[in-house]
């Protein structure tokens, strides 16, 4: 073989690799970005406790007790820097009889623990029955601690359902829960996606969001 056909038959070797090369490269670009888009990445994804996806939303997670008793009311945030944004302002009306098994770690609760992850690995299963999801009016309370602009729309999504406890073959009742949610956090329609409003599924009373939204914002 002569020096130049070796010449074109290495140079052809070599175009190849690169287009190899550049082909796996496309390829996994793809499927990074492919991963990122996926609904799994993202707050919608269903089944997570609400720590955890303000967590993988926004890298960080943690939870500030506004009030204890009667009622709770916390703040669920995240960190942009050293500021703490409220992802999640949470009321939770407590039943008035709890039964014995509950109470350890109900108590690290009312002392600011989280509530769904508390009781998660306390050993419990958790059920949602969903009575309201839609936008709410919200003060300055929220705002606030949200740190929303003032041309920020004056309504956040909300969720109020009631928060069970399952074992094998037993359910017990544990609050009423209300949920406000900053708007670069959960729309009405990830919310809509996320829970279910069952036919079945007695729907909140006026008078009873009010008196939730009252409590979120420190007026009762």
């Amino acid at each position: 073989m002569s020096n130049t056909a070796r010449t074109e038959c290495t140079t052809t070797h070599a175009r190849a690799r690169i287009i190899r090369c550049v082909i796996w490269l496309l390829f996994g670009v793809y499927l990074c970005a492919a991963a990122s888009a996926s609904p799994d990445s993202g707050p919608g994804k269903p089944g997570l406790l609400n720590s955890e996806r303000i967590q993988n939303t926004f890298g960080s997670y943690g939870v500030e007790l506004l009030q204890s008793t009667p009622t709770r009311v916390s703040s669920l945030y995240s960190l942009e820097g050293d500021a703490r944004i409220t992802r999640t302002l949470a009321v939770v009306v407590f039943q008035q009889d709890i039964v014995a098994a509950l109470e350890p770690p109900l108590t690290a609760i009312l002392n600011g623990a989280s509530l769904g992850a508390t009781l998660k690995n306390s050993g419990w299963a958790l059920s949602k029955r969903t009575r309201f999801i839609g936008d709410v009016p919200v003060g300055a309370r929220f705002r606030a601690l949200a740190g929303l602009p003032p041309e920020a729309p004056p309504q956040a999504a909300a969720h109020v359902y009631e928060l069970s406890v399952q074992t094998t073959d037993l359910e017990y009742p544990v609050a009423t829960v209300l949920e406000i949610h900053h708007p670069d956090y959960l729309q009405r329609a990830d919310l809509q996606t996320l829970f279910k409003l069952l036919d079945s599924d007695e729907p909140l009373a006026e008078s009873e969001l009010q008196r939730l939204l009252a409590i979120a914002e420190g007026r009762r």
